[in-house]
This record gives structure tokens, sequence and C-alpha cells, in this order.
């Protein structure tokens, strides 16, 4: 089953569980939360995931009846702020918000990083998704997704995309896209997601996979064209574009989803209580609406359902990591 909709089946059953955490009220988590929770980010300050954040922190604040801070600590592939939270101590009040870099693609691309995401962190819920793109600059004769895959297989290596740096999400993106589509496209890696769409509209690049809040504005402007989404079903913002597998490569996926996680070992019923308390939190509909301005879409989970789902991207991003040849120390 695809991620998208075992996300929205989750949605239930968390719900369910959420009631029974009410009323079995554990001994340990009425006394928690006694002083402030610190919520880490991998990221500079003014992305998606600062905006994810900072609404979950606001949100959070009278609910626990705490000041909830945000701190971001980037660097790394996000491995700086993973190893401060999972060697921090693990009494639930500091957590790592971090998306699916973090969590399941840098523990195969940075061979020192300092700590295991799967095994060294403890997960609470998912919060949110968005989708990337398949983009072209306007003057490549490719309309389609077909048509990006016959000129690519007409000129091998000549086609290039561009990246946010080596072992980002959109590069990733590319590389599965390569594997599944059967081409061989050439990776431009930039410092960052704003060089990278500079350099597709200018046409220094002629392929790219921004996600689709960043890049709508200029599609709709006519300076990039958008072929696909890479998730599994439409996104509400532009219904009219297909995706990836409906275009022409069944079984593409990729998501950009965020997540909330705590340092190994944190009691059970604190989990408990965070999972409860944020998942009320993301599903205020003025809390949707805030995300909604970034492309994200609320999609919340109990802790078990986190972290199968983290052990099975992992293990989709190892093998994409090996086959790609890609490494950082």
């Amino acid at each position: 089953m695809q991620i998208i909709q075992k996300l929205f089946a989750y949605v239930c059953l968390t719900v369910t569980t959420g009631l029974v955490l009410i009323q079995v009220a554990p001994v340990f988590a009425q006394g928690f939360p006694s002083k402030p929770i610190k919520l880490v980010l991998p990221y500079p300050p003014g992305g998606s995931l600062d905006v994810f954040a900072r609404a979950l922190a606001d949100g959070l604040r009278p609910l626990v009846n705490q000041t909830v801070v945000v701190e971001n600590k980037p660097g790394a592939g996000g491995t700086i702020a993973g190893a401060y939270v999972a060697q921090s101590p693990n009494d639930g009040y500091t957590l790592f918000v971090a998306d699916v870099g973090p969590l399941t693609m840098a523990r195969a691309i940075y061979k020192s990083q300092g700590f295991d995401s799967v095994k060294d962190l403890d997960p609470i819920t998912l919060g949110s998704f968005a989708t990337l793109t398949v983009a072209v600059n306007p003057s490549l004769r490719a309309k389609t997704v077909k048509d990006l895959i016959a000129l690519a297989k007409a000129q091998p290596k000549k086609i290039n995309f561009s990246s946010a740096g080596s072992g980002t999400i959109i590069h990733m993106a590319g590389e599965l896209f390569k594997f599944m589509a059967g081409v061989e496209l050439q990776h431009v890696a930039y410092k960052g997601g704003g060089a990278a769409a500079t350099a597709l509209m200018s046409g220094e690049v002629q392929v790219g996979f921004p996600s689709l809040p960043s890049i709508l504005q200029l599609a709709q402007a006519g300076k990039v064209r958008i072929l696909a989404v890479t998730q599994a079903k439409r996104s509400t913002l532009a219904p009219e574009i297909p995706t990836v597998a409906e275009a022409g490569v069944p079984g593409y996926e990729v998501v950009q989803w965020q997540a909330i996680v705590a340092p190994k070992g944190t009691p059970k019923d604190v989990i408990s209580r965070l999972n409860k308390d944020i998942v009320t939190v993301l599903n205020k509909p003025d809390v949707k609406a805030r995300l909604a301005t970034q492309g994200l879409d609320v999609a919340t989970s109990t802790p078990g359902e986190l972290g199968t789902m983290m052990q099975s991207e992992a293990k989709k991003w190892e093998n994409v990591v090996k086959r790609a040849h890609i490494s950082a120390q």
C-alpha cells in the first residue's frame, strides 16, 4: 500500500488510541510537563519545516501550560540537530522536529553522523507531508513525463537535473526517477532549493524536482513547466497535474513528510501524552489552514505507525543511496 494511503488510513486508529490514552491517564504523564519543552529543527529559519514547528509550538503552549521553544540547529544534512537530540536526556523535554531527510536518508549517506535515526530516537507522531514535482525548463521539448523519458533515453547523460545539494530529498527524488524510468540524467548540486530553482528557470539545467509550493507560481508565470507531482495522489493545490505514477512511471512515489521524535528510552506514558497533545494541535482547523499555506497537509499517526514507516523509508532510501553511490562524511 502506498505511503499517503497508509497515512490517511491511520487517522481513525490514532483518534481511537487517543481516547484510550485519556481513559488510562498514566501517573507519570500527569506530572508532565513541568518545565519548558524544546523543539529542535535541523534547518535554518524560514522554510516549511520551520513554519510547521512554530505552528506546533504556538498550539502546544496553552495546551501544556508551559513554554515551548523552537531551536534551529542546521548543518550536515540535519545530523547535527539529530545527534543533539539523541544525546539529550530522554525525559520528553527535548524533541526533534524533522523531515524524511534526517530521519531516514541521512543514516545511509553520513557514515559518521553520531546517531542512528531509527535506533536512537523514539517516534511520537507523523505531522504533515508535501509533494515534490517533476519540472522542466520551458525550452525542453517535453510536455509530459513520457516525453521527458523519451528525450533522456535518446540523449543519455545529456540532460541535467538540479538539486538543493547532494543527499537532499530533491536529489534523491531525481535518483529514484532515474532508476525507475530507466534513464540517465546528470545531477548538478546547488546550495539550496532557491539556487536549484533559479538554475532550472535560467535553463542552466533542464530538469528539477522542487516542492510544489515553491515552484507553482513560477509555473503559472510560464517560467517552468510542471509535468507531474511525486506523491501517490494528485495534490489539492493543483489537481490538474498528474502524478508521476499515472504519467508514466508506475509505483514511483516520493513524499516530503515531517514528524516528531524523542530521545530513545523516553517513558512510554510521556510519549503517549506528547502524541495526544501534538495530534490535538495539528488537527485544529486554524493550524491546518496555516500549514496549507506552505503546501503541507496534516497527517498524524500513532508512535508505532511512525516507527514502522521510518524503518520502511530508511530501507527504501538506503537502496537508492547504494545504487547512486551517494556518500558524505
